[in-house]
């Protein structure tokens, strides 16, 4: 009995041993999980406070506080399947310089992914390059991340960025080439010198997604799904709102866009007890040019924040409407029909109509075979006026013609 059963024991070892033997197997097929001190990995070098990893595309990464020396300058990591920032990643590390993750499958930012309190570092460089898939799990996962002096977000993939997602504070900050699905309420802050949003495509912009105070601010060269009313609340000194398409949007949103003067008071004119005033020692720059709008209304031109930008500091130029006489009609006779008796004249700042002539004069239309013509030309061509009445002056109706009509009675 003891020998068959120690034959029977022989046998299922040899079973178990096979078991073990083709799991081994398996797991070697298998992407690499990492969870221990980075430094002891065969694809990560450390050199005095230098960390850098270079994957083979397959690597699966997981940092904590744990897993990085006590004290880093420069953390690089690039060419792996996953890596997951877990919460408080970077505690107690202040002297961080650099980081920099690029060319990476999926990145999962946890949240508190820096740190649960604040830190005193500053970080002179932060980039996000070529990432298939960003993830935040809360609008807290980049909190308490440390002033920069340059961020950057290229080719980055995001489903959507959550509420306070990417509130960061630098000298710059650059989001370009990027696939956003959804921004939401206060998603992207930045107190900045310089923000860049340039050449990205973005499913949904909601009301209130950007935010922030810039000396610089560049919307450019993004296409847009669909942005909400008062989406863009952005005071900058200098901007440019150019060669963007906004397939679609409600409202206002553009009402937020808010070029305005740096302001100092004035010492000359102050004496003791009176009001503080002020003097304006830099005065506002706006570019809107080349933009697309497929589904056209005047509230997309509604911005107040044109006034406050001299003639010879703003520039419109080139932008694009659809050949649509109903849906040009109210802008055309604001801009170009405004001074025949008996049109109900809205209330409206002088700079804020400006802006809304400059756009009707230099913009074009779209027909729908694909040919452009002057907006001014097209609205003169295709808008009506007829006088009623016995005193006709009072009695002035602007409409659509069924036809093209002369364009030359407005001189």
């Amino acid at each position: 009995w003891i020998e068959g059963n120690k034959k029977q024991y022989t046998q299922w070892s040899g079973v178990e041993m096979n078991q073990i033997l083709f799991l081994t197997f398996l797991v070697c097929l298998t992407p690499t999980v990492v969870f221990c001190n980075i430094c002891s990995l065969s694809f990560c070098q450390c050199e005095d406070s230098d960390v850098s990893c270079n994957g083979k595309d397959r690597e699966v990464l997981e940092l904590s506080s744990s897993s990085l020396p006590s004290s880093i300058s420069t953390l690089s990591l690039s060419n792996m399947a996953s890596v997951t920032i877990k919460t408080n990643t970077f505690s107690g590390q202040e002297d961080l310089k650099e980081l920099s993750l690029e060319n990476i499958e999926k990145v999962v930012l946890e949240k508190f992914s820096y740190s649960s309190s604040e830190l005193s570092g500053h970080i002179t460089h932060f980039k996000m390059e070529d990432i298939k898939q960003l993830q935040m799990e809360s609008g807290n996962s980049l909190d308490n991340f440390p002033q920069c002096s340059h961020v950057v977000f290229k080719k980055v993939g995001l489903k959507t960025i959550p509420t306070g997602g990417l509130k960061l504070y630098s000298d710059t900050m650059r989001i370009e080439d990027c696939d956003i699905g959804e921004l939401n309420k206060e998603s992207v802050y930045s107190d900045s010198q310089t923000f860049i949003f340039i050449n990205n495509k973005v499913g949904i912009i909601k009301t209130f997604a950007f935010s922030g105070s810039n000396n610089k601010f560049n919307f450019s060269g993004n296409d847009i799904d669909k942005i909400e009313t008062n989406a863009i609340s952005v005071a900058f000194l200098s901007g440019d709102v150019s060669r963007n398409t906004f397939h679609s949007h409600t409202g206002t949103p553009l009402r937020d866009v808010g070029p305005e003067p740096v302001c100092m008071p004035d010492q000359t004119a102050y004496h003791y007890d009176d009001p503080v005033e002020y003097k304006i020692v830099a005065t506002p720059a706006f570019t809107f040019q080349a933009n697309y709008f497929p589904q056209f209304s005047l509230g997309i031109l509604d911005l107040p924040g044109a006034q406050n930008v001299p003639l010879g500091s703003l520039t419109i130029s080139s932008n694009r409407v659809p050949c649509d006489c109903r849906t040009v009609k109210e802008l055309a006779i604001l801009a170009d029909f405004d001074h025949l008796e008996g049109v109900e004249r809205r209330g409206i700042d002088f700079g804020d109509l400006v802006f809304k002539k400059e756009f009707y004069s230099s913009s074009v239309c779209v027909m729908e075979n694909g040919d452009e013509v002057r907006l001014k030309k097209f609205a003169r061509k295709w808008l009506e006026v007829t006088e009623t009445g016995d005193d006709a002056s009072e009695n002035i109706e602007i409409a659509c013609a069924d036809t093209e009509i002369d364009d030359n009675w407005i001189p």
